[in-house]
């Protein structure tokens, strides 16, 4: 049973495999190890593992109430067999059989897997390493370059060639192509045209039955030049001398279109040939870096995503591995890559069935590798085909306007009465789920930035009338469970609304909108979120200070942030000079502003940057004052999360604060896709904002879709990989000079318009997921310039028709008006008689903000560590928590005694006196070993900051520990006092911390609190 579900949005695809996967299991007895089920998301695969577990165990259930014995008996077979059973991603099915394989591979059976940031930053190094050393010693090289950017300043692919080369791998990986042999696949200078073929032109002229004078003078300059020249490149030249212009008008047109392409393809090979050394040099820089990143991957025993589809699919074909699985079933099949697709042809043997499940109209992918054809390749060698489009997510009015709407948009012929989504989905009387806000007349002539900002607005403004609002601007059904009637008991909040950027040109405008309107929002998805934040932006600019002198503007920009909080006229005054402003001045007056740049610099060699960031934000309070700003909650969030990010990233001997600084300032020019933090508690009333890519696979009851009306990007790719008509590997490239003429290589330009028409094509696939992820409403709004682009000219037919419009002067002035009451103008002895009705108002409360640590009491039995010590018994206990905080963040592993010398001077402990210590803190570790064997997660040094009635007290966990059902707490103290007293010297700071951790971790269910005391005599455990 081979078989492809050609599954629409919407239409139940995950609930159609995992009922297969029932099937095969229960009904034709297959071994859940006999079924290869792949996906392309590490949670679109947890999903299927879930649903599969969940439907197993419901078939069981259901069986045993039947009594039927039998199919109890397979379900729960099945089910022990389900946790070995291969369903995954397709990386993780390949890193399996690498495993299994890993000798013929030739790789070592412990390799590694390198991602993400690591393979980045690895290819980065290498590429810039080598763009410097060619510069220096290869002059073609350094030709090839004087036309193109050099260095990247974020724009992606195409825009430099520091990160064009990068992607060109990868792109060449997703193939099934290696670049290690770059050169050999650049194609030759070669004679495009021949004489021959412009003679033909002239007996195609000489046929048509009128020549006009415009053919007539172009057909007598093209016959002067062949009887002046003997070949192509020639009479080219000399066509151009005489001045021969286009004469295509009527029938002649498709021969002056010929002539003119011939043309300029003669004029392209001369060009090409006169840059072909420099185009090689290109290939060899890009052939040596490939080379190099296989050299130091195989020396770091790594591989990375690209190399793990290679290489499996290199074993299932030659045979190697032989894998006997009775049925492969691949989801998402649309988002496959050529060497993907190569990987389940091997794996589709004679005695295996494929299964394939997709929507090709949600391809979306292809800037990551997924190449748009695989799914149609492989479901044309499979017979049996299901449709699915009976939509069981969105109203029938959506779904009425997206079929008319994507009709036009793709055409008949890939958008058929067939592929029409039908609703499943009872909502009788419903009015219009789809709207277009619409830009008043008066905007028509305004500059673009005010149509932007009046747009936001406009969107900010929906969004309020649909919570705050009365019926008028709300669907009569919202979805609760089930579609109910919308009215007080099942209102709209917030928390309901997804707003879907494109592109996130225009974000930072929205966010202005909603705030103004005192709308929550929160940033989801993998959009650039956490290190576009200003809170990531601050703690970037503190290290860049303390650990580059020179940085100039992270200096003024560290003195005007919340950390020091200087005016611009300070500035200013500290900056002047006769000669005006002077940074110069600056940076030699500004220490008599604040002296933290210099006190933390003196730290950089003995603590870590996370360490030196929250020592100042415990100074400055600067975590106080983000709670109290917009989104809060959200800040504060983000700054925990920033702080994981600081500590992940300097591990390592080697690593050094200014190192750290680098690569966070480098994720802020680039913002790589990190969503901010998600905050604790999942209920949160907030508009979430995210682009559509990120929303594949989502479903929201109101979708927004700003800013559909846009201009179509460039294409400044100058190089691309790709096979050519006759099946060979081919690097293409165009090179630009200085003067900005360009040359390109053979079949460059063909493979540059075929690669443009997946873009496009793309660009409506994603047009298509963006309107289909709602359940009640869809909003959509632009601001247009002259001419209708993007998607607005596809909806345009349809808007005043299937979708009202509705203007932003409707929307700002039912926003302005009170929404439910009658409203009464007051007089004044109605101000006055309800004046003298309030209470008196109560006494403000004083807020006192203080450190966790002033709630203990001071104990009686102090700790000693040698009589000459002079090291006092904070400062030691001090440093006892900070090598307990390292070796927590290494699973309790570590050379204790190389800590203890590390961080000693910082604490102002001599050496002798913290050596006493490494007996105790290994008890201590060996106790904490055992004690945290069986949670979930640890997560030492856990700060904290707490409203409690009139203090604001922050502090710092030592040990926040997540079990299976809540939290447990754990607090060093190093001292030798008794059991009783240190129970009442401490015991109101834990409680308080356990008040911390529940507003961390509200749904816990259990939560202990326990006080680990570290004395000569060992280390023991004290519940409070």
């Amino acid at each position: 049973m081979n078989l492809v579900y050609n599954a629409s949005a919407g239409t139940g695809k995950t609930y159609q495999v995992v009922n297969l996967y029932e099937e095969l299991v229960l009904e034709k007895g297959i071994d859940p190890r006999k079924i290869l089920l792949m996906t392309f998301t590490d949670n679109a695969a947890a999903e299927l593992r879930r649903r599969v577990s969940n439907q197993l165990l419901q078939a069981r259930h259901r069986a045993e109430s039947a009594d039927d014995g039998q199919l109890a008996e397979q379900a729960i077979t099945a089910m022990a067999h389900l946790p070995s059973a291969p369903i995954g991603t397709i990386h993780a099915y390949c890193t399996r059989l690498l495993r299994e394989h890993a000798l013929e591979a030739g790789l070592s059976p412990g390799f590694s897997v390198l991602t993400g940031d690591d393979r980045e930053d690895l290819l980065d190094q290498i590429s810039h390493n080598e763009l410097l050393t060619r510069l220096e010693t290869d002059a073609n090289f350094k030709t090839f370059c004087s036309g193109a950017h050099l260095i990247g300043s974020g724009g992606g692919f195409g825009s430099s060639i520091t990160e064009t080369v990068p992607h060109l791998i990868s792109q060449a990986s997703s193939l099934g192509i290696s670049l290690e042999q770059a050169e050999e696949m650049l194609p030759p200078p070669a004679p495009i045209a021949t004489r021959i073929e412009f003679e033909l032109i002239v007996q195609r002229i000489q046929a048509l039955p009128k020549i006009t004078p415009a053919v007539g003078a172009a057909l007598a300059l093209i016959q002067q030049g062949l009887q002046e020249t003997d070949e192509a490149e020639a009479l080219v030249s000399r066509l151009n001398e005489l001045g021969i212009k286009k004469f295509g008008r009527g029938g002649a047109k498709e021969i002056s279109d010929d002539f003119w392409a011939l043309k300029e393809a003669v004029e392209d090979g001369v060009a090409y040939r006169a840059r072909f050394p420099a185009a090689q040099a290109f290939a060899r820089y890009v052939q040596a870096v490939a080379q190099q990143f296989q050299q130091r991957k195989h020396a770091m025993d790594t591989v990375d995503f690209d190399d793990q589809l290679q290489m499996a699919a290199n074993l299932l074909t030659t045979g190697i591995a032989q894998p006997e699985f009775d049925y492969v079933i691949v989801d998402e099949v649309q988002d496959t890559s050529r060497v993907q697709y190569q990987l389940i042809r091997a794996l589709w043997r004679n005695e295996t069935y494929l299964i394939i499940c997709g929507d090709k109209k949600q391809s979306i992918y292809t800037w990551r590798g997924a190449d748009p054809r695989v799914m149609p390749d492989l479901a044309a060698d499979i017979l049996e085909k299901k449709t699915l489009k009976t939509s069981y997510r969105s109203k029938e009015p959506i779904l009425d306007v997206v079929n008319a709407l994507f009709a036009s948009v793709y055409g008949k012929e890939d958008y058929s009465e067939n592929e029409n989504l039908q609703s499943n989905i009872e909502t009788v009387g419903e009015k219009a789920c789809v709207e277009f806000l619409a830009p008043d007349e008066a905007l028509a002539d305004e500059p673009k930035q005010e149509k932007v900002a009046a747009e936001m607005e406009a969107v900010a403004n929906r969004i309020h009338l649909l919570v705050n609002a009365s019926s008028e601007w709300q669907p009569h059904f919202r979805y609760s469970g089930t579609f109910r009637p919308t009215d007080t008991t099942n209102r709209y909040r917030y928390s309901d609304v997804l707003i879907l950027l494109r592109r996130t040109t225009h974000q930072s405008t929205l966010e202005q909108a909603l705030r103004h309107a005192g709308i929550p929002y929160t940033l989801g998805g993998k959009g650039r979120g956490l290190f576009a934040r200003q809170e990531t932006r601050d703690v970037s600019l503190f290290l860049n200070v303390i650990t580059n002198p020179a940085d100039a503007y992270s200096l003024i920009g560290f003195l005007r942030s919340p950390w020091i909080g200087l005016s611009d006229e300070t500035l200013a005054e500290l900056a002047w000079s006769e000669e005006g402003f002077s940074i110069e001045n600056l940076m030699n007056n500004y220490s008599k502003k604040t002296d933290v740049v210099e006190r933390y610099r003196t730290g950089l060699r003995l603590k870590l940057a996370s360490e030196l960031v929250r020592m100042l934000i415990d100074e400055t309070g600067f975590d106080a004052l983000q709670a109290g700003l917009p989104r809060g909650t959200q800040r504060l969030a983000n700054l925990r999360k920033v702080l994981d990010w600081l500590r992940e990233h300097e591990r390592g001997a080697q690593t050094t604060p200014a190192t750290v600084a680098r690569k966070l300032a480098k994720q802020i020019k680039n913002p790589p896709q990190v969503a901010e933090a998600a905050l604790l508690d999942p209920a949160q009333n907030a508009v979430t904002i995210m682009t559509v890519h990120g929303s594949k696979g989502l479903t929201q009851r109101v979708v927004v879709l700003p800013d559909i009306s846009f201009n179509a990007q460039a294409n400044t790719q100058f190089t691309q990989v790709f096979i050519d008509e006759e099946e060979r590997s081919t690097l293409g490239i165009r090179i630009t000079a200085p003067d900005k003429t360009k040359a390109e290589s053979p079949g460059f330009k063909a493979a540059n318009k075929r690669a443009s028409c997946i873009r496009d094509h793309e660009l409506k696939n994603l047009f298509y997921v963006a309107m289909t992820r709602a359940r009640d409403l869809v909003i959509t709004s632009a601001s247009p310039g002259k001419k209708s682009a993007g998607w607005l000219k596809y909806m345009e037919p349809l808007i005043g028709k299937e979708i009202p419009a509705i203007p932003y002067s409707v929307l700002a002035e039912a926003a302005k008006s009170p929404q439910t009451g009658t409203h009464i103008l007051p007089t004044a002895g109605r101000l006055t008689a309800a004046l003298e009705t309030l209470p008196a108002p109560p006494t403000p409360p004083t807020l006192q903000r203080m450190p966790a640590t002033k709630l203990a009491q001071e104990l009686t039995g102090e700790m000693h560590t040698s009589p000459s010590s002079r090291a006092t018994t904070s400062a030691i206990g001090s440093l006892g928590h900070a090598v307990l905080e390292q070796v927590a963040l290494n699973g309790w592993c570590g050379d204790i005694r190389a800590w203890l010398e590390r961080l000693c001077h910082g604490f102002g402990v001599e050496m002798s006196a913290a050596v006493a210590l490494e007996i105790r803190i290994e008890k201590a570790r060996a106790l904490m070993q055992t004690v945290t064997s069986d949670m979930l997660e640890i997560h030492p040094e856990m700060p904290f900051v707490l409203h409690d009635d009139n203090r604001l007290i922050d502090g710092t966990i030592d040990l926040l520990c997540r079990t299976n059902d809540g939290f447990s707490i754990f607090d060093y103290k190093f001292t030798e006092a008794t059991d009783a007293a240190v129970i009442e010297a401490y015991s109101e700071q834990l409680n308080l911390y356990r008040k911390a951790a529940r507003k961390m971790l509200p749904k816990s269910k259990t939560q202990t609190a326990t006080l680990v005391v570290i004395s000569a005599k060992g280390a023991r455990v004290v519940v409070i």
